[in-house]
C-alpha cells in the first residue's frame, strides 16, 4: 500500500505544481502590465514595484493554492481512470477510500499549512503594500494620474484627463468646487507635467484652454479666460502626504 501512495501523489505532485505556477502567473499578468505602465511611462522605480509585486503574492496564493490543488486532483483522478488503474486497484481489494486518502491527507495539510498565509502573511503582506504605495504616490505624484477617471487625489481640486503620454496630458479638464460659489472650471487641449521641488505636489503646464477667473469686486462671479498657456499647481491631498499607514482591523 505504501507503493500505492506515493505513486498517487506523483501523479498529483506535478499538475499541483503546473497548475499553480501557471495560474499565478495568470494572476500576476495583469499587475505586471500596470507596473510595466509605471516604471516605462511615470519613472516609477523598479524595484518598488517588485517589492510591490512581492507583497501582492499571498493575496494571489491564497486563490491560486485551492484552485491548483483541485485541477490537479481532477487531472490525476482523470488519467488513471482512462488507463484502468483505479479499476485495478479495486479488483485488487483497495476501496475507493483507501485509494483517496493519500490525496485527502495531503490536501489537509496544504490546507494546515495555508493558515499562516491567510492568517498572518496576507494581512501583514497587504499592509506593507498599502504603505509602499502610499510612498510611491508621495515621491512621484505623476503616478497617481490615470486617464479616463475622475482623480480627487488633489487637495480641492477634481481632474479628469482624457490621454496621458508619458508627462504630456491630452484634453485636461480640472474642477475647483467652491463652498458659497459656482465651480471653477480649467479646460485645455494639452498639458505638460513639469519638473517641481515640492514632492507634495504637482505642476501643469496648459496650453490652447481657457480658464473660469473670479471677478475682484465679486469673488462669487466668473469671467472666461482664453489663454496659450497657463501654469497651474496642484497639492495632493492631507491624507497622500502622510508617510504613516494604519493597519485595518482585519
Amino acid at each position: 500500500m505504501r507503493i500505492i501512495r506515493i505513486y498517487l501523489l506523483k501523479e498529483v505532485l506535478p499538475p499541483f505544481v503546473m497548475s499553480l505556477v501557471v495560474s499565478t502567473s495568470i494572476l500576476t499578468a495583469g499587475n505586471m502590465i500596470q507596473m510595466a505602465d509605471l516604471i516605462i511611462n511615470k519613472g516609477v522605480n523598479a524595484l518598488e514595484m517588485f517589492k510591490l509585486l512581492f507583497y501582492l503574492m499571498p493575496s494571489l496564493l491564497m486563490l491560486t493554492i485551492p484552485i491548483s490543488m483541485l485541477s490537479s486532483v481532477l487531472l490525476a483522478f482523470a488519467r488513471l481512470s482512462s488507463d484502468n488503474e483505479i479499476v485495478a486497484l479495486r479488483a485488487s481489494g483497495i476501496g475507493l477510500l483507501r485509494i483517496a486518502s493519500p490525496i485527502v491527507l495531503a490536501s489537509l495539510i496544504l490546507s494546515l499549512a495555508s493558515i499562516p498565509l491567510n492568517y498572518s502573511l496576507m494581512p501583514e503582506f497587504g499592509y506593507r503594500a498599502r504603505k509602499l504605495l502610499r510612498e510611491i504616490g508621495v515621491k512621484n505624484p505623476t503616478a497617481l494620474l490615470e486617464p479616463g477617471i475622475f482623480l480627487k487625489v488633489f487637495e480641492n481640486y477634481i481632474m479628469f484627463i482624457y490621454d496621458i503620454r508619458g508627462n504630456e496630458l491630452y484634453n485636461v479638464r480640472i474642477y475647483q468646487p467652491q463652498d458659497d460659489g459656482p465651480t471653477r472650471t480649467l479646460v485645455a487641449e494639452k498639458g505638460e507635467i513639469l519638473p517641481h521641488a515640492d514632492l507634495n505636489s504637482v505642476k501643469i503646464k496648459l496650453t490652447n484652454g481657457v480658464a473660469d477667473e473670479t471677478e475682484p469686486g465679486n469673488p462669487k462671479a466668473f469671467y472666461k479666460l482664453a489663454f496659450k498657456n497657463y501654469y497651474v499647481t496642484l497639492n495632493l491631498k492631507e491624507g497622500l502626504q502622510q508617510q504613516s499607514v494604519d493597519k485595518k482591523t482585519r
